[in-house]
């Protein structure tokens, strides 16, 4: 394990575009450590570990793989490969209330996306997938510890395929096909992704302490939504509901206009979008 600054392999720019990276990795750096790890077993897991050592929230694990990494709704996210990104972050809970909690996720996929705006165009599946053209590239586990009705910590999980795609055929409840950010910007690097990935986490830290991640989700949704004004199918329980997506509340949970008189609210924790 090694805590230390991040090695840099920026997208093609020349020394210019270097130092500025360098420079801006530093100053993460300075904000969030970091640990990192050739392989672990789940970072969200390495986190607590940490966090069971005395380690002090905000920090993030970096590792080239993953053997038995944890998605939403009880799926993996395991890889191998040391290009792509496998991420966790040890959030302060201090900034979070019961309510306010959920919308994280949200908040960080937000803040990547508008950071990535710039060379590549990506959008956000409710709650926390990251698609490219209908494919997922990446996708965000929040899990949380309470003890005695408080917070005891709090994990914000990140997986993002940057160098190569996972084979999901073998996958049954894999709803999309997934894609790799280098097969369609091969100048893109694992650096330059988790360099953005930790400034959305320190930013989406920045919003809740704030005050003003409600309004910053509210803002930016639209912009990002993969299914907004599109008919779409919610499973909760063993009921569908079918509708047209008008984006999040303020509270983070998805609006389906199921007819001309009625709207529904849908909260992450127990409902998903199906195809």
């Amino acid at each position: 394990m090694r805590q230390d600054r991040l090695k840099i392999n920026p997208l093609k720019g020349g020394f210019f575009f270097y130092g500025l990276l360098l420079n801006r990795i530093w100053k993460n750096f300075l904000k969030m450590r970091i640990f990192r790890f050739e392989s672990v077993s789940s970072t969200n897991g390495e986190i607590v570990r940490l966090l069971n050592g005395g380690v002090t929230p905000p920090f993030g694990v970096i590792a080239g793989g993953q053997t038995n990494g944890r998605g939403c709704h009880g799926n993996k996210w395991i890889g191998q490969d040391p290009g792509n990104i496998y991420f966790s972050a040890a959030l302060p809970v201090e900034i979070f209330s019961a309510n306010s909690l959920p919308m994280f996720t949200q908040t960080f996929v937000l803040s990547l996306l508008v950071k990535l705006e710039k060379i590549i165009h990506l959008n956000v599946k409710w709650p926390n997938d990251i698609l490219f053209a209908g494919k997922k590239v990446g996708g965000v586990l929040l899990e949380t510890c309470f003890s005695e009705k408080t917070f005891k910590n709090a994990v914000l999980g990140i997986g993002i395929n940057v160098a190569s795609a996972p084979n999901l055929e073998d996958i049954p409840e894999a709803a999309y096909e997934a894609t790799a950010l280098g097969a369609h910007l091969p100048s893109i690097s694992r650096s330059f992704v988790l360099d953005n990935v930790i400034q959305a986490v320190i930013d989406a830290i920045d919003l809740y302490k704030r005050g003003v991640y409600a309004e910053f989700v509210a803002n930016n949704w639209k912009i990002f939504d993969a299914f907004c004004h599109r008919q779409i199918n919610i499973r909760l329980g063993k009921t569908v509901f079918s509708g047209e997506a008008l984006g999040v509340d303020a509270s983070g949970k998805l609006v389906l206009r199921v007819n001309a008189k009625k709207k529904l609210s849908f909260d992450s924790a127990n409902a998903r979008i199906i195809l």
